[in-house]
């Protein structure tokens, strides 16, 4: 079914990928999509394919996708971490308490100099979450070791990390690109 969903309606061909979002939650809002294996494929999908994934839809439609599938990892229901994890984010003024953070700081420094690049003031933040606050995890089609995480878990635990010291890389850490 998703892949039907993902295709343009009068074109036969794949949607844009950041219309993926909007698409996923059309089809299950709509009650098209509901087995919950499909929407996790879809999950993968939409949530890995476009760039900004809330810029495209909101957290609370996000969260409420994710809720009907249980936990998700690469496009697949899998059973929810019994344990805390720490996890970093690199985000531009404003954005600290998004939804996607990663377990490795390479990474978190990768999108702090993407950020610097683009003129933007940036940080790395670190927080520590708990398992029932976890949604998914994608590593496989983008090598981020991202966590999706429910918004409401960013508050007061919100840690800024020092990096004076650490070298930022020049190259994406899980993709080399």
């Amino acid at each position: 079914m998703w892949a039907k969903v993902a295709l343009h309606r009068d074109l036969d061909m794949p949607i844009g990928r950041n219309s993926l979002p909007a698409a996923l939650w059309e089809a299950v809002a709509a009650g098209v999509m509901t087995d919950p294996v499909e929407i996790a494929v879809g999950l993968n999908d939409a949530w890995t394919g476009c760039e900004w994934p809330t810029a495209y839809l909101s957290p609370d439609k996000w969260e409420q996708i994710f809720d009907r599938v249980g936990f998700v990892v690469d496009g697949q229901q899998a059973t929810r971490p019994d344990h805390a994890v720490t996890a970093y984010r690199a985000a531009a003024d404003g954005f600290a308490q998004g939804m996607s953070w990663t377990d490795d700081l390479r990474i978190a420094l990768w999108f702090h100099r993407r950020n610097l690049s683009a003129g933007l003031d940036s940080a790395v933040y670190t927080a520590r979450f708990d398992p029932r606050d976890l949604l998914g995890y994608f590593n496989y089609s983008t090598g981020e070791h991202e966590w999706v995480v429910r918004r409401t878990a960013v508050t007061d635990q919100l840690e800024r990390v020092e990096i004076e010291d650490l070298s930022l890389p020049d190259r994406h850490p899980g993709l080399g690109l």
